[in-house]
């Protein structure tokens, strides 16, 4: 593990142990909460790391829908979800999954099946050579385990294209799934996480119920609110990582990219000349 991995290990667990400290003396105990948790590429080498990931899951929490809204007794809830599609992780992330009943959400780039992600042509990334899957294998997938949501149509930032391209985006995404695939979705997961106040009004407007960032954090499972933040999990986390990640440990690098954020905006801020 790097350095860099450690260290955040090492801060998750001080912040996981606080919390439960805090939960134990203000409300008389953990609080169950919902985790969602997203995927990009399964590849084959991922296998046995994700075999142990989902037998982690299972004895921790149930394991729900993406959409779920409902109680807080009984088992945390954990819901698990894909972006991007990849036919990697259909081919070893999903036999895995209806093996053990467990459901999920895949999130569709709908102009891209068939192809290499070309949001990622000029990067280094691992995922470049990933191939989104193409419709018929999509269907072949689709049963009441196995839902498709929104992943716009060509995966921009949605931020920097302009209100009328991320309309189009936004909506003929929702219309590409329900036309292509005989499949009303009402779930959309923002390319890279990047979203602002016209994207979620966008949304609003094209009647989605959910969408999802990559804001790292659980979910109140009463809240039915528009936004939702995911964990994000890879099938090579070390067994640590993981155990942390689903139990809410990284939770605290939300208000970290926030802080940083703001310092960044800060520095750039001209400063006043003098009188």
């Amino acid at each position: 593990m790097s350095v860099k991995r450690s260290i955040k290990v090492g801060v998750s667990i001080a912040y996981y142990a606080s919390r439960i400290l805090w939960e134990l003396i203000a409300r008389g105990g953990a609080q169950p909460r919902l985790t969602i948790l997203f995927y990009h590429a399964v590849r084959s080498g991922d296998a046995k790391g994700f075999q142990w990931q989902l037998e982690a899951i299972k004895s921790y929490a149930d394991v729900v829908h993406a959409d779920y809204v409902g109680e807080t007794r009984g088992r945390s809830k954990i819901a698990i979800t894909f972006d991007d599609a990849f036919l990697s992780m259909i081919d070893n992330a999903l036999p895995e999954l209806s093996a053990r009943g467990l459901p999920c959400t895949i999130f569709v780039p709908t102009g891209c099946l068939g192809s290499h992600p070309e949001w990622l042509r000029n990067t280094t990334w691992c995922d470049r050579d990933e191939i989104v899957a193409d419709q018929e294998k999509l269907r072949s997938v689709m049963s009441g385990l196995v839902r498709l949501g929104s992943h716009t149509r060509s995966h921009p930032n949605l931020t920097e294209i302009g209100a009328e391209e991320a309309e189009k985006e936004i909506s003929g995404s929702k219309t590409d799934i329900e036309t292509l695939f005989g499949a009303k979705t009402d779930l959309i997961a923002f390319p890279y996480g990047i979203f602002d106040t016209q994207i979620l009004r966008l949304c609003e407007k094209a009647r989605y119920r959910f969408a999802y960032s990559v804001e790292e954090g659980s979910v109140d499972p009463r809240d039915a609110s528009l936004l939702r933040r995911r964990v994000s999990v890879e099938p090579s986390d070390s067994k640590i990582e993981f155990w942390l990640k689903i139990r809410g440990g990284y939770e605290w690098m939300r208000f970290a990219s926030r802080l940083k954020r703001r310092l960044m905006a800060s520095s750039f801020e001209p400063a006043e000349s003098a009188s």
